[in-house]
């Protein structure tokens, strides 16, 4: 399988969405996974099976996700994104990706 996490995210709000792509050249996707590899233990990964999922936070700080994809033939690859929460809300800028990488 290959996956892709896509970019890395620099936000001010209290939320996120991290996206990914998993598709096998010779089989199919059956099981995608999202677990957290490192940051502080403040966020909420909404659906950690699916490739789409909604994070929420309740701290600032650098939190780094991790994405495993697996085929009909359980072979796994995986993919890491990182997060940066600079602040949790700017009157205006909540909930706003300001840039990524």
């Amino acid at each position: 399988p290959i996956v892709n996490a896509f970019y890395d995210q620099f936000i001010v709000g209290t939320s996120t969405v991290l996206y990914a792509d998993a598709y096998d050249k010779d089989g199919q996707i059956v099981k995608v996974n999202w677990g957290k590899v490192s940051g502080p233990d403040a966020d909420i990964i909404g659906s950690i099976e699916r490739s789409v999922t909604r994070v929420s936070y309740t701290s600032i700080g650098k939190y780094v996700y991790k994405i495993t994809a697996t085929d009909d033939k359980g072979a796994t690859s995986a993919d890491e994104v990182a997060v940066t929460v600079i602040s949790l809300g700017v009157e205006g800028l909540d909930n706003h990706i300001l840039s990524k990488t």
